[in-house]
């Protein structure tokens, strides 16, 4: 089962799910000091997360005919080519425009490497890699977090924490030369397929289990640093290292979730509990101040977070037989929708004193979504 874990294309997967977590988690220790250097508002600052979103989405939507053209092995080796050089512009940009370029170009490295890499490890028939690749992407989101916090609490310039995400980036590229597995021919789908998937409440509720895996983890991580400033008194380094443990506890919950969800029972559970588990973190979050209450909600929502990881991509995958990608393409607009417009607004509440409340509905949201999947029909 370690196998494809353990191979070379499968670290360059995992590499990969990493730059994600990285490029993805860097802007919450970044977003006050990039709003004082640039002078601009932390909503405004709320968009490198959603520049981000909206190049994945763009590719995820436009993209997937040329995916398939080029390969995927050919994409994963772009991806990681992208997302290098988008944190490097990111570093060394004079101009918030042109950090946001480069936040652009990551997020585009990040939609090519979106569909490629569960296609990967779909084709090495490795639910095991699927998770861990997932504990890549929380790996990242982890270490960027800890590490800007870090490095914010000693003075040193938000930078360097992209120029560490761009290295990892790069990181991945030489894993990803040499043979790669077979990927079987996709599936023809034509436009009356993907309105018929529309159409279908299976997906919806597949959806919304992969918004919450995907998009809800990044959203809190982009605002968790200055929402426990603001709200509970927390110092930047502590709160980068509670960022670190929420996404740690959802880089052990992610490769379990792909060991345990063998059965439609286990399945079942995990996309129930696990939203459960992240709607009363949140709460408490928002309704209690003490910073040890804080560290346990954080442990909680970040298992919460982890528990459906594996079953949400099943899900999504299976949404259209023979081709995933159609599942995963369609899928992530949820996704990407989520990111763009939730990233700007909770930022805004949080500078208008409306931080709690937005708090509070994304717990809303996690309830929502467990209830929906409360059904053995969900898979």
């Amino acid at each position: 089962m370690a196998g494809p874990v353990l191979s070379r294309v499968g670290v360059g997967v995992i590499l990969l799910g990493a730059a994600f977590g990285y490029a993805a988690g860097v802007v919450g220790p970044a977003a006050a000091p990039v709003s004082s250097d640039f002078d601009v508002s932390l909503g405004e600052a709320g968009l490198m997360t959603s520049v981000f979103f909206i190049a994945m989405a763009l590719f995820q939507l436009f993209g997937a005919p040329a995916e398939e053209r080029i390969g995927i092995p050919r994409s994963a080796r772009l991806a990681a080519v992208f997302m290098g050089f988008g944190g490097v512009i990111s570093a060394v940009s004079p101009w918030f425009a042109a950090l946001l370029a480069g936040r652009a170009l990551a997020g585009l490295g990040t939609g090519i490497a979106l569909i490629a890499c569960p296609v990967i490890a779909r084709a090495l028939r490795s639910a095991l890699l699927l998770g861990v690749y997932g504990g890549g992407i929380t790996t990242g989101l982890a270490l960027s977090l800890f590490v800007g916090g870090e490095l914010a609490e000693a003075g040193v310039d938000w930078r360097v924490n992209f120029g560490i995400s761009a290295a990892i980036g790069f990181a991945a590229l030489p894993f990803l030369f040499g043979r790669m597995p077979a990927i079987e021919p996709m599936r023809r789908v034509g436009s009356a397929g993907v309105k018929r998937l529309l159409r279908s409440w299976s997906f919806y509720r597949a959806d919304l289990l992969f918004i919450f895996v995907n998009a809800i983890p990044v959203v809190l991580g982009a605002w968790l640093i200055p929402y426990l400033d603001r709200h509970h008194g927390i110092a930047a380094g502590v709160a980068g290292a509670l960022g670190f443990v929420l996404f740690a506890a959802q880089t052990v919950a992610r490769p379990l979730s792909a060991k345990v969800g063998v059965s439609s029972t286990s399945r079942l559970l995990l996309s129930t509990v696990g939203p459960a588990l992240a709607a009363v973190a949140i709460l408490a979050l928002a309704l209690d101040r003490t910073t040890g209450i804080a560290a346990v909600a954080i442990v909680a929502l970040g298992l919460g977070f982890g528990a459906p990881y594996a079953v949400a991509y099943q899900r999504i995958e299976n949404q259209v037989e023979g081709n995933p990608e159609v599942g995963l393409a369609v899928g992530f607009q949820g996704v990407n929708l989520a990111a763009i417009v939730v990233t700007p607004i909770v930022g805004t509440a949080l500078e208008h004193g409306y931080g709690k409340l937005s708090f509070v509905l994304l717990a809303a949201f996690c309830a929502l979504t467990g209830l929906a999947n409360l059904t053995r029909r969900a898979g």
